[in-house]
């Protein structure tokens, strides 16, 4: 899981994410194992969750205030506007995300062996 310095944009921890994902695309790093037993293998993109801490006015701004303490699924244009918007707030923090790792992280931890192979700045990708 990667981290942004506190005083680092929104945006430029997402290209810092992005980057990172890409390289180790290219590279074609593998993390599965050939002769190793699992009990899941997932398969997804390369995903990245994005917190900070904001204040009601900026949920408001976005209209975000009925989704607050959920999720909301939303566009290229939306996402570009948050991350602008973010700019203006120190502390943004980058950490793998999606509910694939986040499925495989909490089996890992309930003694399951299992991995990931991410996918990167593909046909169908885009990070």
């Amino acid at each position: 899981s990667a981290s942004a310095p506190a005083s680092a944009s929104a945006s430029a921890a997402v290209a810092t994410a992005a980057a990172d994902a890409a390289a180790a695309a290219r590279w074609g790093r593998s993390i599965v194992q050939p002769n190793r037993s699992y009990a899941a293998l997932g398969l997804g993109q390369a995903m990245v969750d994005l917190a900070a801490r904001v204040d009601d006015k900026f949920i408001n701004e976005l209209g975000l205030a009925d989704v607050r303490g959920g999720r909301k699924v939303i566009d290229a244009a939306f996402k570009s506007d948050v991350l602008a918007k973010l700019d203006d707030y120190a502390g943004v923090e980058v950490s793998a995300g999606g509910s694939l790792s986040n499925t495989l992280v909490a089996l890992s931890r309930l003694g399951e062996a299992n991995d990931l192979l991410q996918f990167a700045n593909g046909e169908h990708v885009d990070v």
